[in-house]
């Protein structure tokens, strides 16, 4: 959703000679989801555009692990979003990128609650990503980068991840969607 202006423009650099275009190894939109689900916690798999997901647990903003959430097709960034609610859910990563991605990147809106994020076995629970410190993943050799813009309600952005290998990544919310994952 938001990245498709990018994606435009990215184009336009590549027309005029400036840049080679890179494709990611695996792009999820969760068009096939919609209206899906629900996949409650924990274990439970599903496919979207030919990558892997299983649910898993998701740390309230107290500390708590819960299993009694679910994630949804058809959300709330566009009609083909994933919808989280007190789930996390892990892509196979490792499947879709043989060896492990060296980016992830995927599209949010966070309409309350707090958030997870997992990358590579280490955890980080905050109200919203942009509280994620950048180097909170440094110990798996991974960075991570957040754009936030209010929106009614809530915030909407994007999240980066680049460097590791990075071969798990978990993403869990209270009422998030996430769209437009691209694993390279």
């Amino acid at each position: 959703m938001f990245r498709k202006s990018l994606t435009k423009l990215v184009g336009l650099v590549v027309a005029v000679g400036l840049a080679a275009p890179v494709a990611p190894a695996a792009f999820v939109e969760f068009n096939v989801l919609a209206p899906a689900g629900p996949w409650g916690c924990c274990g439970v798999t599903f496919t979207a555009d030919g990558v892997g997901f299983v649910t898993r647990q998701f740390q309230n903003s107290a500390g708590t692990w819960v299993v009694t959430g679910s994630a949804y097709g058809g959300g709330c960034l566009d009609p083909f979003s994933l919808y989280l609610n007190n789930v996390s859910v892990a892509p196979n990563i490792v499947a879709a990128v043989p060896g492990g991605a060296t980016t992830v990147i995927f599209d949010y809106r966070d309409m309350g609650g707090n958030i997870n994020l997992r990358v590579n076995g280490i955890h980080v629970r905050r109200a919203d990503f942009s509280m994620i410190p950048g180097a909170a993943y440094a110990a798996a050799g991974v960075a991570v980068g957040v754009t936030t813009t209010a929106i009614a309600g809530g915030v909407e952005g994007t999240v980066t991840l680049t460097g590791g290998p990075i071969t798990s990544v978990w993403i869990g919310g209270q009422e998030l969607c996430i769209d437009e994952l691209d694993m390279y």
